[in-house]
């Protein structure tokens, strides 16, 4: 179990540590909403939302039921913060793709035509099509950055004990985006090298966004999800596998994309608290 140097919520017993970048959520006393304050009678002696069960990061099966218990109710008690952007971005996404499309068959129709009356394979005319397909698949990658890192912040907003709105959800702060960033040039990097480094590296990074949402500059969320893999190597590896079972099934229907997404983002925050150390108070109700 790794403590976190961002963390806003100590584990019982444990100095408060500062925080450099004021972005302590529970500052002057403030608790979770409703969460029972610390030390009171209703409060859980362990376990995630209230229920008792082994302290955060020490269990394997505690901290898996955590983090899915988590993700999913944060996302039936904020369904416009955590799907309506998906469906706002997608819908964006799929009008870039389907225009780029459009405009290369419009393009290329000169050499469609010029084809037609030779023997020659009308490679011009692919290489239009399809690379227009392509720039506008690239084009719409920001819009899904815009998306997760919106789903990050609300995530956040969330373990603070809060409720996000919707203009949280919509896209993440600066920092966020600049990990995410980071984050998307080592792995790309590393999927160019014969692939497998980019999946090593799509593992050991799989935290820096919510340490980046808890207050970490990039470099330093990435140093943390480092460590914290490191030393949660068998817990990171099983919830690794949870997310891309649940990826694999959800695939099949392109309209779970709009769930997939911001689930698998919380299922993460969920599982970065727990192996901080951090218990994972109720999401706030409506």
């Amino acid at each position: 179990m790794t403590q976190s140097p961002y963390d806003p919520q100590p584990t019982p017993g444990a100095p408060r540590a500062h925080d450099p970048y004021g972005q302590d959520p529970f500052a002057h006393g403030a608790q979770p909403q409703g969460a029972p304050a610390h030390g009171s009678p209703g409060a859980a002696p362990q376990g995630s939302a209230g229920a008792p069960g082994p302290a955060p990061g020490t269990d394997l099966g505690a901290d898996l039921g955590a983090g899915l218990r988590f993700a999913r109710d944060a996302m039936l008690r904020n369904p416009v913060a955590f799907i309506v952007p998906g469906v706002i971005y997608g819908v964006l996404a799929f009008v870039l793709i389907i225009g780029a499309t459009i405009l290369g068959f419009v393009l290329a129709a000169p050499q469609i035509e010029a084809a037609a009356y030779s023997e020659d394979p009308p490679l011009g005319v692919f290489l239009t099509i399809y690379g227009l397909i392509a720039l506008g698949g690239l084009a719409s990658m920001p819009l899904m950055w815009f998306w997760q890192s919106g789903a990050v912040r609300a995530g956040a907003e969330v373990i603070a004990g809060r409720r996000p709105s919707f203009g949280q959800a919509m896209i993440g702060t600066g920092r966020i985006l600049l990990t995410m960033l980071l984050v998307t040039v080592i792995v790309w990097v590393g999927l160019v090298l014969f692939y497998i480094p980019g999946l090593i590296a799509s593992v050991l990074l799989a935290y820096a966004l919510p340490a980046s949402a808890r207050g970490a500059r990039p470099v330093e969320a990435i140093k943390e999800s480092f460590s914290l893999v490191k030393n949660n190597l068998v817990t990171v590896i099983v919830a690794a596998l949870v997310i891309a079972a649940i990826g694999t099934v959800a695939g099949f229907l392109v309209i779970t994309l709009v769930v997939i997404i911001p689930f698998t983002v919380l299922f993460q925050q969920g599982i970065y608290e727990r192996l901080s150390g951090r218990e994972l108070a109720e999401p706030v109700r409506a």
